[in-house]
């Protein structure tokens, strides 16, 4: 971040000819990724252990299978699932929730656009298994049992609180429901300090 915008400074000044000292040499620590820090299905397993809300449960499936950012799952809606099961039912979500995901073998097929992306013309068509399906279909069909709506513009994933600002992203991302899923469920498994902050 700060490479990039010492960048952008001295080719603004440079533009304008003003006298520029020399450049300062930022060193940046780069990591690497080795297999062994990537989440396997035991780390699922054991998140999914922890959890009681079945909206949770679901959520943690759907990013572990299909791979999509928060911010673009915030944004999905019910509408969104309907269109990417399409071929699975009549038009209705009530028609959806009466099969099977494991039998009839139900794996969306999402294709959109990325908000992260988007002005670089990406897409992004990804798809989720049949048991992310089950845990999506426990979440809605327990919504429809609480009495929150289910119409196609509805948030696929909804909190139960409204953003005072941005309501458009109200659905389960605010302080008391997605932070606290990573807070006590997908954070301290991945925590590399005990409890003096000394590094594990």
């Amino acid at each position: 971040t700060i490479k990039t915008r010492m960048i952008i400074l001295r080719s603004f000044y440079g533009e304008y000819n003003i006298e520029l000292p020399k450049p300062i040499l930022l060193k940046t620590n780069k990591s690497r990724t080795r297999k062994t820090d990537i989440p396997g299905w035991s780390h699922v397993k054991e998140v999914v252990e922890k959890l009681e809300s079945k909206k949770y449960i679901a959520i943690v499936y759907f990013f572990v299978t299909s791979g999509i950012r928060s911010g673009d799952v915030c944004a999905l809606t019910i509408g969104d699932f309907l269109k990417a099961t399409k071929k699975y039912h009549n038009g209705t979500l009530e028609d959806l929730l009466t099969k099977d995901p494991y039998k009839d073998s139900i794996r969306p097929a999402w294709d959109f656009d990325p908000e992260k992306t988007d002005y670089n013309g990406n897409i992004c068509f990804t798809s989720n298994t049949p048991q992310a399906m089950k845990a999506l279909f426990d979440y809605l069909e327990n919504r429809i049992e609480k009495g929150y709506p289910v119409n196609d513009d509805d948030a696929l994933f909804r909190s139960n609180i409204r953003r005072k600002n941005n309501v458009k992203k109200s659905f389960f991302y605010d302080s008391r429901s997605m932070s606290d899923l990573f807070r006590y469920s997908i954070n301290p498994i991945f925590n590399t300090k005990d409890k003096e902050g000394n590094t594990i």
